[in-house]
C-alpha cells in the first residue's frame, strides 16, 4: 500500500501510530492529528529517450560527481557543458546540489545515476542474492533546497490559507526557495551504461579525474555522444492534506522546556529502511515510555513525539510544523531528536548532531551494548529507569583511558570505525548537521540544537529510495534479527530520558569552540590559497577565545553545583530550581545566540552563522557559511560583513553563557 504523503495509506499509518500511542497508555487527549494542506507534485509523465545521431545540442555529457572541481575538470580538458544533458553519477554532494551546479554551468537537463562501484555489482552481490543494487533500478529522492510548502512561504499551510499563484513560485524572482529551473530524471545503471556508450569522443574519464572507478559497462569518455536524447519529467502540483500525529506528555518541573521527537512517515517506495526502520524504532520508543507511566514516571521537561508527514518533499512537513509553532518552539525546545533511517545495515553508528551534544552523545552509546558485541543479552528497549538518568557529564572525562569494561557497547564500536578512517581519533566522528540529510530547519531556522543516530554498513545506500527497500530486504540482509533496531530504540530513548530528567541541559559548548576553531582554521588556509583579498581574522581570534574560556568555565561551574546539590548520605540531588533553572536559561540562549536574524544572503530561511549550506563548497554543509559564500562571489565588501557578523554571533553566545556581569 502506497505511503505517498497525503495518500489513503499514508492516512492509515497515522492512524495506527495515534492507536499504538493510546495503547502504550497515553492519554487521549495528549494524542492528536494535525491536519496541513501542502503543494506537492504528482508525475504525470517521464521519458527519457534517444532519437538520433545528429550531434546537435542537447548532446549527452558525462559529469561523473557533478561538482564543481569535476565540472573545471571538464572544461579544462575542453568538453563545452553548456546545453548539454549531464548524465550525473551520484554521490560526494547531494542530489538538489548537483541539480543546482548543473543549472549554474548550463545544462538543460540532468540524469541521475547510481553507479555500480559504489552500491552495486563491484561492491558485492546485487539483490537477491546479496544487499546491493541492481542495476536495473533507479534511485529517486527530491531536488528541493527550499523551506516548507513553497507556496506559502513564511507562513503554515493549513486549509484556508492564501497561497502564491505557481506562476510566481516558479519564476525567476523567486528568491524565497531553492526550486529546481532544469529537468531531472532519476536513470538506472543499465539504462547510463547505454547512454554513455553513445559518447565515443573526448578524454577518458580516468584521464580528467583522479581515481576515478566506475562499474558502469561503458567506455566512460568525456565528450558528447553521437546522439541527441529527449528528457520528458511532466509533473502536476496539487495541494493535498496531509497528517501529522503528535503525542505529548508534560513535564513536572520544567514544563514549559519542550524535548522534540521526530519521525518521517511518508514514503514514496516501500520504504523499509527509510522511513520504515524510523517508524519501527518510533513505536517502541512510544512503548517503552508507556511502560513508565505505567510505573507512575513523568519526565521533568514536557515530550513532544511527533510522526512527521511530506518529508520525502525535502522535510515539507518539519518545516510547517516549525511555521505553525515557530515562537513556542524559539523560546522553550532544547533538543529535537530526527529518528529518520535509524536501520540501514549491521554496521557501526553513525551521528549527525549538534556539537554541543557530542559529549552527552558519547556517554549514551557508553551505556548501550552493541548488538553484534554479545548474544547472551539482549539491551532493554525502554532505557535506563528514569531516577537513573546522569545529570550532567564530567566534561574533563579523558576519553583515551575508558577500559576494557565499555568493549561490547556501541561507543566502542563507533570509536573502532571511526579510527580504521583516522587512525589517531580518540573519541568518534560526529558528523555536522546537515551532512547525510537536508539540513534541519530546526537548528538552521531556530537554533534548537539537533541529533539523528543510525547504523549503516553501507549496504543499503543503494537500496532506500528505490523498489528494493523492503521488508524481505531487511530481513535477508538489513538486519535479520532486528537487534539493531531494538539497540536504536535504546539509544534514543536513553537520550530522550536525559534531555527530559537532566538537571542540567547536557550541552557542552566546549565541544562547538571546537568547531569554531576548526571553522577558523579553514577560513585561514581558504584565503592563503584563493588570493583574491585578504580579511583580518584577529577578532574571529579573540571571540573564539573569549568563548572558549567562558564554555569551560560553565562545564566547571555545573559540575560545582552537582556536587553543592548531592545529598552524601543517600547519594540523591537536593536540586536547587532556581540555581538550576538560571543555568539552563544560559545554556539555551547561547545556542540561539548563533542565528543572524535577517538570515542568511540569498537564504532567509537559514539563519545559522555556524551550520550552514555552502555554495563555496557545492553547496555541502560547512561552518561559517555567510563567510564562505561570500568567498565564492569575490565581493570583499561581503566578505567583511559577514565576518563581523560571524564574530558578532560568537561574542553574544559568549556574552549569553557567561554569568550576568553587565557593564
Amino acid at each position: 500500500e502506497s505511503r505517498l504523503a497525503g495518500s489513503t495509506g499514508d492516512y492509515s499509518m497515522a492512524q495506527y501510530i495515534a492507536e499504538k500511542a493510546r495503547d502504550f497508555g497515553f492519554p487521549e487527549d495528549n494524542v492528536k492529528l494535525s491536519d496541513y494542506e501542502l503543494l506537492l507534485n504528482e508525475p504525470v509523465s517521464i521519458r527519457v529517450g534517444v532519437v538520433g545521431e545528429n550531434g546537435k545540442p542537447d548532446n549527452v555529457y558525462d559529469l561523473t560527481a557533478a561538482t564543481k572541481d569535476k565540472s573545471k575538470a571538464l572544461r579544462n580538458a575542453g568538453v563545452n557543458l553548456t546545453g548539454a544533458v549531464l548524465i550525473v553519477r551520484l554521490g560526494c554532494i547531494s542530489l538538489p546540489a548537483k541539480i543546482h551546479l548543473a543549472k549554474d554551468i548550463g545544462a538543460i537537463a540532468v540524469l541521475t545515476y547510481s553507479d555500480p562501484a559504489d552500491n552495486g555489482s563491484l561492491r558485492g552481490k546485487q539483490w537477491p542474492n546479496g544487499p546491493y543494487q541492481p542495476n536495473d533500478r533507479a534511485a529517486f529522492g527530491t531536488v528541493y533546497m527550499g523551506n516548507g510548502d513553497p507556496s506559502t512561504p513564511d507562513d503554515v499551510s493549513v486549509p484556508g490559507i492564501e497561497r502564491l499563484p505557481q506562476d510566481l513560485i516558479f519564476s525567476d524572482d523567486n528568491t524565497r526557495n531553492f526550486i529546481p529551473q532544469i529537468v531531472s530524471v532519476p536513470i538506472s545503471a543499465d539504462v547510463a551504461s547505454a547512454l554513455l556508450a553513445t559518447i565515443k569522443t573526448g578524454p577518458s574519464a580516468s584521464q580528467v579525474f583522479s581515481n576515478f572507478v566506475s562499474g558502469v559497462d561503458a567506455a566512460n569518455l568525456c565528450g558528447a555522444s553521437t546522439s541527441t536524447v529527449f528528457v520528458d519529467n511532466v509533473h502536476k502540483y496539487v495541494v493535498k492534506k496531509t497528517w501529522n500525529v503528535v503525542i505529548s506528555l508534560e513535564g513536572t518541573r520544567e514544563a514549559d522546556r519542550i524535548v522534540l521527537v521526530g519521525s518521517q512517515r511518508d514514503s514514496a517506495m516501500s520504504g523499509a529502511t527509510d522511513p520504515g526502520s524510523g517508524n519501527a524504532v518510533f513505536i517502541e520508543l512510544l512503548r517503552g515510555l508507556g511502560a513508565l507511566l505505567g510505573q507512575g514516571w513523568a519526565p521533568h521537561r514536557t515530550i513532544f513525539l511527533a510522526s512527521i508527514d511530506a518529508e520525502d518533499y525535502g522535510n515539507v512537513g518539519t518545516a510547517e510544523w516549525i511555521d505553525k509553532h515557530a515562537s513556542n518552539f524559539a523560546s522553550r525546545a532544547v533538543v529535537f531528536m530526527n529518528i529518520r533511517d535509524p536501520v540501514l545495515g549491521p554496521g557501526p553508528l553513525t551521528v549527525e548532531a549538534s556539537s554541543s551534544l557530542r559529549t552527552m552523545l558519547y556517554l549514551t552509546t557508553l551505556g548501550v551494548a552493541n548488538p553484534d558485541a554479545s548474544t547472551s543479552s539482549t539491551p532493554s528497549v525502554d532505557g535506563p529507569a528514569a531516577g537513573t538518568v546522569t545529570s550532567h557529564s564530567n566534561m574533563t572525562m579523558v576519553w583515551e583511558d575508558l577500559s576494557n569494561t565499555v568493549s561490547d557497547s556501541i561507543y566502542y564500536y563507533w570509536l573502532k570505525q571511526t579510527k580504521s578512517q583516522t587512525p589517531k581519533a580518540f573519541v568518534p566522528a560526529v558528523l555536522t548537521p546537515g551532512t547525510r540529510h537536508i539540513l534541519s530547519p530546526f537548528v538552521g531556522r531556530l537554533g534548537v540544537p539537533v541529533v539523528e543516530m543510525g547504523f549503516d554498513a553501507a549496504l543499503s545506500s543503494g537500496i532506500d529510495d528505490t523498489t528494493y527497500d523492503t521488508l524481505e530486504w531487511m530481513k535477508s540482509f538489513g538486519d535479520p534479527s532486528f537487534t539493531f533496531h531494538r539497540a536504536a530504540a535504546q539509544l534514543y530513548g536513553s537520550a530522550l530520558l536525559t534531555f527530559s530528567d537532566a538537571v542540567f541541559l547536557p550541552y557542552d559548548f566546549a565541544e562547538y569552540a571546537k568547531d569554531l576553531r576548526t571553522g577558523k582554521d579553514e577560513l585561514t588556509r581558504v584565503l592563503k590559497t584563493y588570493g583574491a583579498f585578504t580579511l583580518n581574522l584577529e577578532r574571529l581570534e579573540r571571540a573564539i577565545s573569549t568563548f572558549e574560556k567562558a564554555a569551560h568555565h560553565a562545564n566547571t561551574e555545573i559540575t560545582l553545583m552537582q556536587d553543592e546539590m548531592l545529598d552524601v548520605l543517600n547519594g540523591q540531588m537536593v536540586v536547587d530550581v532556581k540555581r538550576a533553572r538560571d543555568m539552563n536559561n544560559r545554556l539555551m540562549m547561547t545556542e540561539r545566540a548563533f542565528l543572524f536574524p535577517e538570515g542568511l544572503p540569498g537564504k532567509p530561511w537559514l539563519k545559522h552563522s555556524v551550520y550552514g549550506h555552502s555554495v563555496w563548497n557545492d553547496y555541502n554543509m560547512t561552518v561559517f557559511p555567510g563567510v564562505f559564500n561570500a568567498l565564492s562571489d569575490a565581493s570583499v565588501i561581503d566578505a567583511k560583513h559577514q565576518l563581523h557578523r560571524l564574530c558578532r554571533a560568537i561574542e553574544d553566545a559568549t556574552d549569553a553563557l557567561g554569568a550576568v556581569a553587565l557593564t
